[in-house]
């Protein structure tokens, strides 16, 4: 019998502490997830604007959000499931998501992606990645 975190694929719509997310990729235990925001929320330089039809049949309570090409890693057990994106959507934000690290590399930033929300009060980080592989 399946648990439910093995529902939790690449397209899944996951939500964790108070924000939506898009699952990028799985690994075992690990997920690597881009956020939503709302519209009124300042632009990223990676802000992908969704069209309804992006949004439809997603789970997402609202109709007014961008995904945000910025890498976040949390683990299967910390998120819940809420539905699943198009596979196209999913590429859009692949493509954007290495756009920024490329960008990122160029600028000589590396990429700080946050294990947990109690890591993140506590000042820690999951660790710094060069690229992400799809």
């Amino acid at each position: 019998m399946l648990s439910l975190s093995d529902t939790i694929t690449e397209n899944s719509i996951v939500f964790s502490g108070s924000q939506y997310f898009i699952v990028i990729a799985r690994e075992r235990e690990n997920l690597v997830l881009c956020p939503f925001v709302t519209d009124s929320e300042p632009h990223h330089r990676r802000d992908l604007a969704l069209a309804w039809f992006d949004l439809a049949g997603t789970g997402l309570p609202r109709a007014d959000l961008r995904v945000r090409a910025i890498p976040w890693r949390r683990r299967v057990r910390s998120v819940q499931f809420v539905g699943i994106a198009e596979t196209t959507m999913t590429a859009r934000v692949k493509k954007a998501l290495r756009a920024e690290m490329v960008a990122r590399s160029c600028e000589g930033v590396t990429s700080r992606l946050l294990h947990s929300p109690r890591e993140a009060r506590r000042g820690k980080s999951g660790g710094s990645i060069r690229a992400v592989v799809f």
